[in-house]
């Protein structure tokens, strides 16, 4: 097995300290042999202290407050096998007679190259260690923590695949991407953008992946793709028009007949004729729109601290 690709695979993929952990679990018997030599390893740019991290997670408090039991093992698996439901329905359509065991889906995925190789095969090592765990009279926390881990890398990286083929087929199913006939305005795209940035969770390196998978598909398409810059300045817009949504009246029928006069989007005027609007957030609840602004501010700080270290 390709362990060392899933890894490169996943720091394509993911910032988040879990990965490191799961690279450190996958690797656990080279970063042993190593660690009587080498102190420091780096991991794009991230230098870690091995053996004090090691020691920090072995420790860490979230983990002593209670054991980890079978429960947490399946909430992960069953993440995972759902990622794969929807990775498939997106790339191989809905048939009720397939059968949907999740090593079928992973090897069909796999043929279709729309899984690695190496996650392929690291997904199939996956299930039938956590079966392993899960048959076990009991789960000793060590293996649960590592199994929890590159379960965490794993869902991460199907998940990511899903979110891309789900963009791309918007691409080609969902008319309000493509702008009006005689029509090319970078902006028509950037209000779709502004829309539909949750369906792929705000995520930048996704919509990237996505207009160039879809351009190879048919280099006509007009995808102006924005600059980092620019992406964070139509999420900022985008949390604007939320912030206007949220300060509308509640409660009352008036209320709602004036939530339903402001509720779909205005676009700014130096974007130009925009053909098409509609809610802001959908569904138009109290709640959706409170954390749909909080994922939007969160996107931007994210996206903007990136900007300026790249700066």
């Amino acid at each position: 097995m390709d362990w060392a690709h899933l890894g490169i695979d996943a720091a394509r993929t993911l910032v988040w300290p879990v990965t490191i952990l799961a690279v450190i679990f996958l690797f656990r018997r080279q970063i042993r042999e190593l660690l009587p030599h080498v102190q420091e390893a780096e991991f794009g740019g991230l230098k870690l202290r091995l053996d004090t991290l090691q020691k920090e997670v072995k420790e860490s408090p979230e983990n002593t407050r209670r054991r980890l039991s079978s429960e947490d093992l399946t909430a992960t698996r069953l993440a995972i096998e759902e990622q794969l439901i929807e990775l498939s329905q997106v790339r191989l359509g809905f048939d009720r007679r397939r059968t949907r065991h999740p090593e079928v889906l992973v090897s069909v995925l796999s043929d279709k190259g729309v899984l690695s190789e190496s996650v392929a095969a690291s997904l199939t090592d996956y299930f039938w260690i956590t079966d392993q765990l899960l048959r076990a009279p009991s789960v000793d926390d060590n293996d649960a923590m590592h199994a929890l881990c590159v379960g965490d890398m794993l869902f991460a990286n199907v998940r990511h695949r899903y979110l891309v083929e789900h963009l791309v087929h918007d691409f080609m199913g969902h008319g309000v991407w493509q702008p009006p006939p005689g029509e090319p305005n970078k902006y028509h795209f950037w209000s779709v953008i502004a829309s539909e940035v949750p369906e792929f969770d705000y995520r930048y390196e996704v919509l990237t992946e996505a207009v160039g998978r879809f351009k190879e598909r048919d280099q006509r398409a007009e995808m102006p793709l924005p600059a980092l810059s620019e992406f964070v300045e139509i999420l900022k817009f985008r949390r604007e028009e939320i912030r206007r949504v949220l300060d509308l009246p509640w409660g009352t029928e008036a209320a709602a007949r004036m939530r339903n006069q402001g509720r779909n989007w205005n676009w700014p005027e130096e974007w130009g004729h925009i053909g098409w609007h509609g809610p802001v957030v959908r569904p138009d609840t109290p709640f959706e729109v409170e954390k749909q602004y909080f994922l939007t501010s969160r996107a931007i700080e994210l996206y903007s601290n990136r900007l300026s270290t790249l700066g």
